[in-house]
């Protein structure tokens, strides 16, 4: 996926750092793979009900204070554009696909804000997980949600959780133990 840095003066490494990103798609598990050489972290979200991930991820974005270090090719989302928010100084305009993170912190992420157009999915899908095998993240942490036109009346009856498969490792030795140490920037 094109990623561009530029109107930012000093991008930030992607390697080592953990990927989160909110989803804004299904994605089957077998797709969001843990890759095997460095150690980072990224989110990516999907809009949903209540947009839970959504707001997960902009909260993450706020406490840790993280910046706008990037944004991705948005041929493959609903085409828009809106005013830059994340800054009291903050002059330019948003796109549909960006990157936050910034120096000291060891996740950067993704935060999609339209979702994807239904002609790209596929297009979409193959240049997501090319960007982040060719990124060397240590982690990827997919903040997910269903939207509830696409479920069943058998689910919505039905609490919806992460089903880790058996042989998994506990989060607490993969480089996803360092989310538990994240601490605000911001007073509470």
């Amino acid at each position: 996926m094109p990623f561009d840095n530029p109107t930012f003066p000093t991008p930030i490494s992607l390697e080592n750092k953990i990927l989160i990103c909110v989803r804004v798609l299904s994605l089957a598990p077998r797709q969001a793979a843990q890759t095997d050489t460095k150690p980072a972290h990224r989110q990516h979200t999907i809009v949903s009900t209540a947009n839970v991930p959504q707001l997960s991820a902009d909260l993450l974005i706020a406490s840790l204070d993280l910046k706008c270090v990037g944004v991705f090719d948005p041929q493959y989302l609903v085409p828009a554009i809106g005013g830059r928010d994340d800054d009291d100084n903050a002059v330019g305009m948003t796109s549909p696909l960006e990157s936050y993170g910034r120096e000291g912190v060891n996740s950067v992420i993704i935060q999609p804000r339209l979702p994807v157009l239904k002609s790209a999915k596929e297009e979409y899908l193959s240049a997501l997980l090319q960007f982040i095998s060719d990124s060397h993240f240590s982690a990827v942490l997919f903040l997910t949600g269903v939207d509830v036109q696409n479920r069943t009346d058998e689910q919505m009856m039905s609490a919806t959780y992460h089903i880790a498969p058996p042989n998994s490792p506990p989060h607490t030795s993969t480089s996803l133990s360092s989310l538990t140490q994240i601490e605000p920037t911001h007073p509470t």
